[in-house]
């Protein structure tokens, strides 16, 4: 593809798409990362924390490790593929 922002530019470029337009369209938003920790193999956590609509059950029965993880990036995979 293009490196760099090449692709948007040459989208820019045909008139088929303002930098603004981009900027008014953007469903992006900023987002708090301020939850991480380091953690060994085999560690189990309590602490109920993230966002209802992506925890994995396990975080609801507080009763977790890394993979509740994997299942938070499924169901975001999830929701930017599909659309929903």
């Amino acid at each position: 593809l293009c490196e760099g922002g090449e692709l948007f530019d040459r989208i820019v470029a045909k008139g088929h798409y303002s930098e603004r337009a981009a900027a008014e369209d953007s469903p992006l938003k900023a987002t708090d990362f301020g939850l991480p920790v380091f953690f060994k193999p085999g560690d189990v956590f309590k602490d109920l924390v993230g966002s209802a609509y992506y925890v994995a059950p396990e975080v609801l029965r507080r009763s977790y490790g890394a993979e509740a993880d994997i299942w938070s990036a499924g169901v975001i995979l999830y929701v930017l593929l599909s659309g929903v």
